[in-house]
């Protein structure tokens, strides 16, 4: 399993999440990880708000990789800003769909969340 480097980040999710491969053509060659975080964090308060819960949950899963494969800027982009805006999404789906997002979160990102959220 190869190692994502920031410069790559915009391609191994375009691959993945063809729906957001427009929006990241723009930032192929961005280097740093933030501007991709953002459209991925876009892109989920989109879906959730149309309640298309597995666009969402395949978002998440791309997300997980990201975290267990991605460099140091790469996790501390989702830990910082993708966890945070994570954590502020519950208002957007009722309960039951919250915790079921909760649900669909990869180990490690399960991880950071309750790290950072649930004191």
């Amino acid at each position: 399993m190869e190692n994502i480097s920031s410069t790559e980040m915009s391609q191994f999710v375009g691959r993945r999440i063809r729906k957001i491969s427009p929006r990241l053509q723009s930032l192929a060659d961005q280097t740093q990880a933030m501007p991709v975080m953002q459209v991925l964090v876009t892109y989920l308060r989109e879906v959730c708000t149309q309640r298309k819960y597995q666009h969402a949950y395949r978002l998440l899963q791309c997300v997980g990789q990201l975290y267990e494969r991605g460099d140091r800027a790469i996790r501390q982009s989702i830990d910082y800003l993708f966890m945070y805006s994570f954590s502020r999404m519950d208002h957007l789906c009722s309960s039951k769909e919250w915790h079921n997002l909760l649900s669909h979160l990869p180990q490690p990102l399960r991880i950071s969340y309750q790290s950072q959220h649930l004191k």
